[in-house]
């Protein structure tokens, strides 16, 4: 029994020389082509795909051909083509797997040329990838009332699609940090402040800087999977700094956080009160104006009814111009009563509040 080339077992009686007892077995898919993988960096990305990766191994210039990168989970699978750097680094992009796998962990594989894939395998995990419009920053960083030359900091949460904070790094946001001051015009100026970024690799970026009795401008930007920089919920922050702050009132557990969640909370907690408020008044409004339309035909009545008793008078004789113009003022005053509840939307809320169907008809003397 010997082996060819690392993929054929032949298998032979003895003694060998009898005819025709030689067999030959191809256990590529067993032992494995003439090359292996042993891992991806980095080994996560988003489902967008479209990450440059690196894949590590060893005899990857042993075969000559395409190299195929499978990524898989399950009986779902997607490919893409990489580059041989060298007889152990293979470059590639990521595939786009938002509508096959998914979010999931996936092996990974190496296919070059007529060979077999890869018996070895990586692991290499895709997640949904961060949303500006859903990702938001806290912490006494953005906040007033700061304490001026002493070292601040803020959180950026990184969320997905689903509202979901992530629970891993990589994430690429563009910040700025700029400080209002007076140029030698004495104008108005923005002044950039450094400060230093810190990917805590949990989904969490953390920011500190240090800033001059002011008031600061902070834009926070995330990368979109097309590489645009898409503002985050709340960008720009305007924190301020003061010599007079309190103390500890750049830190987490200080009193600027401490104050900020209080009126926080008793603003979000007095918000229904108040709103309920305005909407039972508005229930009112909506009301009276139901009352309205359900008595126009009794409106109507009564004006043709004032037209035609005035105009009774007139033929005996009585002066009536007085009650003519005052009605026709009150025709006028509906008219436009009505004109303004349709332009403002109360008749389309009124068509979905109440079961009927108001009329179009306008008020007015004939």
């Amino acid at each position: 029994m010997s082996c060819l080339a690392g993929t054929s077992l032949v298998v032979y009686a003895f003694p060998w020389q009898i005819p025709d007892d030689v067999w030959q077995i191809n256990v590529s898919s067993i032992v494995g082509p003439p090359y292996a993988i042993t891992k991806v960096e980095p080994p996560l990305g988003p489902v967008t795909g479209q990450m440059k990766v690196t894949v590590y191994g060893v005899g990857f210039q042993s075969t000559n051909g395409m190299v195929i990168i499978e990524f898989s989970s399950g009986k779902l699978t997607a490919t893409t083509q990489g580059n041989v750097i060298n007889d152990e680094v293979i470059e590639c992009l990521t595939p786009c797997v938002a509508g096959t796998i998914g979010p999931k962990e996936c092996q990974v594989k190496v296919q070059i040329g007529p060979r077999d894939f890869t018996t070895t395998v990586a692991h290499y995990t895709y997640f949904l990838n961060s949303i500006a419009e859903k990702s938001l920053c806290f912490g006494p960083g953005c906040l007033q009332e700061q304490q001026a030359n002493v070292e601040t900091r803020f959180m950026i949460q990184a969320r997905n699609q689903l509202g979901e904070n992530r629970k891993s790094g990589r994430d690429e946001f563009m910040v700025t940090v700029q400080q209002k001051v007076l140029n030698t015009e004495g104008k108005e100026v923005f002044r950039d402040v450094s400060f230093e970024l810190n990917d805590l690799n949990d989904g969490k970026t953390e920011v500190k800087y240090m800033a001059d009795e002011g008031e600061l401008v902070i834009h926070v930007k995330l990368m979109d999977e097309n590489g645009k920089p898409r503002p985050i919920r709340g960008s720009p922050f305007r924190p301020t700094f003061t010599k007079m702050a309190r103390n500890r009132a750049n830190e987490y557990s200080g009193p600027v956080v401490t104050a900020w969640l209080s009126s926080t909370l008793k603003s979000l907690d007095e918000l229904p009160g108040r709103v309920g408020k305005i909407v039972m008044n508005l229930i009112k409004v909506m009301n009276h104006i139901k009352d309205m339309y359900d008595q126009e035909d009794t409106l109507i009545l009564r004006q043709d009814e004032i037209v035609e008793t005035l105009s009774q008078l007139e033929r005996e004789g009585l002066p009536s111009d007085k009650q003519m113009k005052q009605l026709k003022k009150i025709g006028a005053n509906l008219t436009q009563l009505k004109q303004d509840i349709v332009a403002k939307g109360f008749a389309t809320y009124l068509s979905f509040r109440f079961p009927f169907n108001p009329r179009v008809r306008v008020w007015c003397l004939r």
